[in-house]
């Protein structure tokens, strides 16, 4: 997958089905039911930075790929190298349109050599922990997933992780064990109650309690997780707000929305998501589980002017004399936010320091009969390759109208985004 260009699944979504009907084929060809992944792999940009956005995400990608082929008939994953420069590498720069896996050929002084990004160190963990391991069970609730596996020297291992965001579980351990974050840093646990933070990034339980008896105390954890509610504001009018609440897990939870410290809503938020409409206050939050948030909120509201008389299209812009200029400018009103990645060069950047950043005017008035919508757009080049239905694909203007509330992107799933 070409990670800059989105799209990409998520391995919970499609991938075992994907091994599970290969295994059938190839069982039905008399070929046994095991099979090969010669080539699979999450792809970034050369140039990606290593501690933030695609690289990281690729890193938890990537491991979750390793932890669930490792559950199916599978004898081997490859991480296929989308490029190959070898000593082509010596005139490469961060800002050549080549594509890379967990891992990029560097050039240091006369060597050339493979260093691993986050997924390159991420592999490693799972590689070394996984190396030899039989497959006992895989739990999901909700969001929530474990795979239980029985290591070579005869430890269990379990494998945990959160797809959409961050969340707790409270797992109740008869001795010892050691937490292995994706990367490989460990940490010792102690016998009893332990607190464990899931998020998209799995971390490893290696402890030697028998896998049966380790799969059931990780089901009820994972069932007695409460859902990590999320919030989202956005103004609806001069008075009220709408509030977005995403509930990841699998039943009801109770909540309530606070205003500077006062309810303004308490109730049940359903799993995915819901809209409540609250007053204007000045600081929201999120109250569940005996947690609470800060609700970010976005304020973006323009009241349209109503136009005393109607207006005439001259090509001057006269009419629009007495209208609220609203501004469009990067990087605040650039979506998707993946279209700022620098190696893209949509904008000016260091890969594309001959490049524009775009920028609009628009105006907005109506009457009795229609809604009127100008716009003065900041480009120096006009071009559109594309013809009748496809002239969206090019410059152009596009605009929304909504009868209902659209959640914004911050609730909405990373799985519904990716696909």
């Amino acid at each position: 997958w070409n990670m800059t260009l989105g799209g990409y699944s998520v391995p919970e979504s499609t991938l075992l089905s994907f091994y599970k009907e290969a295994s059938e084929l190839s069982e039905n060809m008399g070929k046994g039911k095991y099979i090969k992944n010669d080539e699979t792999g999450y792809a970034i940009h050369y140039g990606a930075p290593y501690d933030r956005g695609l690289a990281a995400i690729q890193a938890e990608l990537t491991t979750r790929t390793i932890i669930l082929t490792r559950t199916a008939p599978v004898l081997c994953l490859e991480l296929h190298m989308p490029s190959w420069r070898g000593e082509n590498l010596r005139n490469i720069k961060d800002a050549d349109r080549l594509m890379t896996t967990v891992w990029k050929q560097v050039l240091f002084g006369k060597e050339i050599y493979d260093v691993p990004l986050p997924g390159g160190a991420a592999y490693a963990a799972a590689a070394r922990l996984l190396a030899f391991a039989s497959f006992k069970k895989k739990i999901v609730s909700g969001m929530n997933y474990a795979c239980v596996f029985t290591q070579a020297d005869g430890k269990t291992l379990a494998a945990l992780w959160n797809t959409e965001a961050k969340t707790t579980i409270t797992l109740d351990l008869p001795q010892g064990a050691l937490l292995t974050d994706m990367v490989g840093a460990e940490t010792p646990l102690f016998s009893g109650k332990n607190t464990i933070l899931l998020s998209p990034a799995p971390v490893y339980l290696a402890c030697t309690v028998p896998p049966a008896e380790l799969a059931a105390a990780l089901e009820k954890a994972l069932h007695a997780a409460p859902a990590a509610l999320e919030g989202f504001a956005k103004r609806h009018d001069g008075e009220t707000m709408t509030v977005f609440v995403k509930n990841p897990g699998s039943s009801p939870v109770d909540a309530a929305i606070l205003g500077d410290g006062k309810v303004l809503f308490s109730g049940k938020a359903t799993p995915g998501i819901s809209t409540f409409r609250v007053p204007v206050r000045g600081k929201l939050e999120l109250l569940s589980g005996g947690q609470k948030c800060v609700i970010p909120r976005d304020e973006a509201f323009i009241r349209v002017k109503r136009l005393k008389k109607k207006p005439v299209f001259d090509g001057t812009g006269a009419w629009l004399a007495g209208l609220a200029v609203n501004k469009l400018r990067v990087p605040r009103d650039v979506y998707p936010k993946s279209a700022l990645q620098p190696e893209l060069a949509y904008f000016k950047t260091s890969f594309n320091p001959d490049g524009h950043d775009f920028a609009a005017d628009y105006y907005l008035g109506y009457d009795d009969e229609n809604l009127y919508i100008a716009v003065r757009a900041d480009d120096p080049k006009h071009i559109n390759k594309v013809t009748n239905g496809y002239l969206w694909e090019g410059d152009s203007i596009q605009w929304v109208l909504s009868d209902r509330d659209i959640p914004p992107v911050a609730v909405r799933s990373r799985r519904a985004e990716a696909q």
